[in-house]
């Protein structure tokens, strides 16, 4: 079955080129309960450049996983060098997935 899920998701991108809109892509194994997901972008400085906060309530769906995603626009992708997605449930940390950014070709 994980198989299968994986066939069907979207190919892993990890390198970026600044002023490009990057999708964060991500499964929550179901877990019968009220969580609280957050997802932060960080640029190479360490600033977070944007922070969402999604409540989900999987206490009435019958599926195994849901599957969420994330954007950033391309106006804040600007910075080149590694930035960082970190992924939060419930206040703790349960992912952190870099990305390189690199300048635009000229």
């Amino acid at each position: 079955l994980y198989t299968a899920f994986r066939r069907n998701m979207p190919a892993g991108v990890k390198e970026f080129t600044v002023r490009t809109a990057a999708t964060f892509f991500y499964g929550i194994q179901q877990t019968g309960g009220l969580l609280n997901i957050q997802v932060r972008w960080i640029n190479p400085d360490g600033v977070v450049v944007r922070t969402s906060n999604l409540p989900m309530d999987q206490s009435r769906e019958g599926a195994l996983w849901t599957w969420q995603v994330d954007r950033l626009e391309k106006r804040d992708l600007v910075l080149p060098g590694v930035w960082v997605v970190e992924l939060l449930i419930s206040g703790h940390r349960v992912g952190r997935y870099p990305l390189l950014v690199r300048p635009a070709v000229r």
